[in-house]
This record gives C-alpha cells, sequence and structure tokens, in this order.
C-alpha cells in the first residue's frame, strides 16, 4: 500500500510500462530471497518485496492500457480477465510443485517471474504521465447524492 502511494509520482518519472518491467523483476527476486534463505528476515524481505510487484504491476498494467489507443473499457476487461487467470493457476501449479521441493517451486515461480519481463519490454513505450492541471467537473445536468451504505440516488 505505500508503494501505491509513491507510483502516482514515479510515472511522472518513468513510463508505466517500466513498472510492468519492474514488477517481474523484483517478483523474481523476491521468490529468489527465498530460495536463497527461509529465515524470518529474509522472509520479510521477500514478502515486502512481492507487494511492491503486485502494486507496480496492477497500477502499471492497468493505467498501460487506459492511456493506449484501444477503447479503456474493453482493454481493462482484458488485461483484468487474463491477469486473474493466475490468481487460480499460481497457487495450483504451486501446489503440485511444492510436493516435489518447496525450493523448487519457488525457483518455478522466480523464472516464470523472470519471464514475465519478456512480454513487458514489448509493451507501448508510452511517455512518463503529466500532471494535469486542476479542472473543475463538467456539468452534466445530473446530480449525484451519496448516503452512508447507499449508492447514488
Amino acid at each position: 500500500m505505500a508503494t501505491r502511494l509513491l507510483l502516482g509520482a514515479a510515472m511522472r518519472l518513468v513510463g508505466d510500462w517500466v513498472l510492468v518491467l519492474a514488477a517481474g523483476a523484483v517478483l523474481c527476486l523476491s521468490n529468489g530471497v527465498v530460495v536463497a534463505s527461509t529465515a524470518f528476515v529474509p522472509f520479510v524481505l521477500a514478502e515486502l518485496l512481492q507487494g511492491v510487484a503486485r502494486a507496480c504491476f496492477w497500477t502499471g498494467s492497468q493505467t498501460h492500457v487506459v492511456r493506449g489507443d484501444t477503447p479503456a473499457v474493453g482493454a481493462l476487461a482484458t488485461i483484468n480477465f487474463v491477469s486473474s487467470l493466475g490468481l487460480p493457476a499460481g497457487p495450483v501449479l504451486a501446489g503440485l510443485l511444492v510436493e516435489h521441493s518447496p525450493r523448487t517451486a519457488l525457483g518455478v515461480g522466480s523464472a516464470i517471474a523472470a519471464g514475465a519481463v519478456v512480454p513487458a519490454l514489448a509493451l507501448d513505450r508510452l511517455p512518463p504521465s503529466s500532471r494535469r492541471p486542476s479542472v473543475p467537473p463538467r456539468e452534466s445536468g445530473v446530480a449525484l447524492v451519496w448516503t452512508w451504505g447507499a449508492g447514488p440516488a
């Protein structure tokens, strides 16, 4: 969560594709740390790195598809669908591999994360985001009223 607080500023310095690339590299490093040592401090470091990787991937990939040439709604639906395929597949594969060896499972996970860097290199090289000046909201003639626990009125 702390990483996400910094990503807006980071995306004004580097393109969002760099965050997706960094996510694969940091996830690979996270798994590699636990392969090297399962002691408490390396494990905590690996968990922190995994959080950084997740924040960079989700923020970078969603920002990238919204900024692209295709309509944002369809692009977001596609990236969320494809990305969410790994949510059940990853643990299933890890469970099968951990029966052989936890280090093998983590090593394969690290290799998969490293392999994810390759498609990230093929992403469009969109420039870093720019800070938009504050613009007042457009008048649409529709008023939204929110109350606690209820949606728009």
